[in-house]
């Protein structure tokens, strides 16, 4: 199932997709969960940035993986964000940045792409009434320090 989804999305790179409320009724199981997916494919010098305001809810997180939908290093890089964890904006909004170094951007999350060029990505909340997906662009990293 993941590895059709990594193909499906992979058609178009560097956004998140709503929830297929099939596949997550037949596969997920819980309907107080919210599943949204993508694929991201960057070069070197290039950054994906997601900005939005997670909804009210229990738990949200992003999670930065491969192909396969297997999660990058979690316990030495920063491969995932959550709402305890986040920075967020004074105005409510939160901004991450996945890129191959650090921006050191004082309003935003750094997610470390370790090095690969592409993978999925998976945005969970948990008990929302909302279910916004982040808005996305990729840029190039000189222009986020600027």
């Amino acid at each position: 199932m993941f590895i059709e989804l990594a193909k499906l999305w992979r058609r178009t790179p560097n956004i998140l997709h709503p929830r297929d409320d099939a596949m997550a009724e037949s596969s997920f199981g819980n309907p107080d969960y919210y599943y949204s997916g993508g694929y991201w494919k960057l070069a070197p010098d290039q950054a994906l940035v997601f900005e939005w305001t997670p909804p009210e809810c229990h738990y949200w997180a992003l999670l930065v993986c491969n192909f396969w939908a297997e999660s990058l290093d979690f316990r030495y890089r920063p491969v995932s964000i959550n709402k305890a964890q986040a920075r967020y904006r004074p105005d409510g909004s939160v901004r991450l940045v996945l890129c191959a170094r650090d921006p050191g951007l004082p309003d935003a999350n750094w997610l470390d792409t370790e090095g690969h060029r592409e993978g999925t990505l998976t945005l969970r909340y948990v008990l929302a009434r909302e279910h916004p997906i982040p808005r996305s662009r990729v840029v190039r990293l000189a222009e986020l320090s600027g």
